[in-house]
């Protein structure tokens, strides 16, 4: 169910009242009470359901979801580090120069780099932990 608004010809409309409707929806995301909401609107960005696809802020909701244990947003933050999709680029750019800068080469959680086969698969023992069957099988 797509709730944007619509022009006659069914497109979406690009008027201020829609962005005023995503600005709702951004407020909306910042107040979810509990993960599993959190994790719907990473859904939601993910499939453009009722907001414009954005991979970014799919992999900002579903990250802040996995950090508190939401073990389907667990293995989805682990699928993004495998394909490299929805990481910020300004947070892959500003790891690699504190890496240079410190000469650090552990990472915890917060702090991981763009594609990562590693990190892909931590996050996906975290979620295999908690029973998440497609977790279980991408560990093997």
């Amino acid at each position: 169910f797509d709730s944007r608004p619509k022009t006659p010809d069914g497109s979406t409309n690009d008027s201020p009242v829609s962005a005023l409707y995503q600005m709702q929806m951004e407020v909306a995301a910042e107040g979810a009470r509990t993960v599993a909401d959190v994790a719907k609107f990473g859904d939601m960005y993910h499939t453009g359901d009722g907001v414009p696809p954005d991979p970014e802020k799919a992999f900002k909701y579903w990250k802040r979801a996995a950090l508190d244990g939401h073990a389907p947003s667990q293995y989805r933050v682990g699928v993004a580090y495998r394909d490299g999709a929805g990481i910020p680029p300004a947070d892959v750019n500003l790891l690699h120069k504190l890496l240079e800068t410190v000469g650090c080469n552990e990472m915890n959680l917060n702090d991981e780099p763009g594609q990562s086969i590693d990190a892909a698969l931590r996050w996906f023992e975290l979620a295999a932990d908690q029973g998440h069957t497609l977790a279980l099988i991408a560990c093997g």
